[in-house]
């Protein structure tokens, strides 16, 4: 097949394995040293679980590294200089991605399983649903991670917002429902408490599901944002001019609801509370994201700002 309609380079998948052959290798030392060996010390798969929460801080931080590239200048010229196109790095870098983090979980479940099997622990279909749930949180914290890097020219920025990203959902809930509960009369009573305990294995299934459709979903949206992103935009906090004011809207917002929170807790609560952190955050992010000390131009964001806040 011809480089023009492959979505995978060969040359740069190694590369990055040559790179980067060290993540793969400590995954491969702490499934060992805290699935494997506490499965045949223990015959219980605790490890597992264990290791499931490693996958999901290694999903939000490899993306970070494989797309690190992008907030350099003379690296992301030399790497777009070569005749490889951008599909191309991006399918080969999120291939990389599964490689460095499932290769080691597939080699030690198999080994995992085969033990158990030979030595009659009933724990074959825990390990295959623990297997199951690291790929889902592979992939939709790596999905996560992938769109911040292509959100942001700076990679401390990356990290911080993929993990933003990652539990935005949880967070926006709790502080919605907190929010209107302090403010309307009855409301804090309605609310429906979801747990796992709660919830059945259909429901838990369904949810795993749509996470996984969701992070693939995610991967098409980032790939888009890359195939849009201009190669100077190394540096910036947020490396597209159209998602600037959602950087600016969504900071104001949500510092001004904490501000809320914060001087609620102190004071009786009022919705005035808001104004003076998310207006602080206003401040922060709009030079933030002209990476500079200026106000210059922030008429317009402003009277926007007060607007959606009154």
């Amino acid at each position: 097949m011809s480089l023009k309609k492959s979505f995978f380079n060969a040359s740069f998948f190694k590369s990055n394995i040559k790179r980067f052959w060290w993540i793969s290798v400590g995954y491969l030392v702490l499934f060992l040293t805290f699935g494997l060996l506490i499965l045949i010390d223990s015959e219980v798969t605790d490890g597992f679980v264990g290791m499931n929460v490693a996958g999901i801080i290694g999903a939000l931080i490899v993306p970070v590294i494989l797309f690190s590239y992008l907030n350099s200048s003379g690296a992301v010229s030399s790497i777009h200089a070569f005749p490889i196109k951008r599909r191309v790095l991006f399918v080969t870098n999120i291939k990389t991605l599964y490689f460095l983090l499932v290769m080691p979980a597939v080699i030690c479940y198999t080994i995992a399983i085969f033990y158990s099997i030979f030595n009659s622990i009933f724990v074959v279909g825990e390990l295959l649903e623990l297997f199951t749930l690291y790929i889902i949180f592979v992939t939709i914290c790596g999905a996560s991670s992938t769109l911040a890097s292509m959100v942001t020219g700076n990679s401390i920025a990356g990290c911080i917002f993929s993990a933003l990203l990652f539990g935005f959902p949880y967070y926006t809930e709790a502080i919605v429902k907190s929010f209107l509960a302090l403010n309307i009369n009855g409301l804090g009573d309605n609310f429906d408490v979801y747990t796992v305990e709660n919830l059945s294995a259909y429901e838990i299934n369904s949810f795993m599901g749509i996470c996984f459709i969701l992070g693939i979903l995610i991967f098409v949206l980032s790939w888009f944002l890359y195939k849009k992103r201009k190669l100077e935009a190394n540096g910036d906090i947020i490396a597209h001019k159209f998602l600037k004011p959602v950087f600016i809207g969504c900071v104001s917002f949500y510092l001004g609801l904490l501000g809320y929170f914060y001087l609620g807790a102190i004071y009786e609560n009022h919705l005035l509370f808001i104004l003076p952190f998310g207006f602080l955050g206003f401040l922060v992010s709009f030079m933030l994201s002209k990476k500079a000390f200026s106000l210059k131009g922030i008429l317009k964001p402003l009277l926007i700002f007060s607007l959606c806040e009154v």
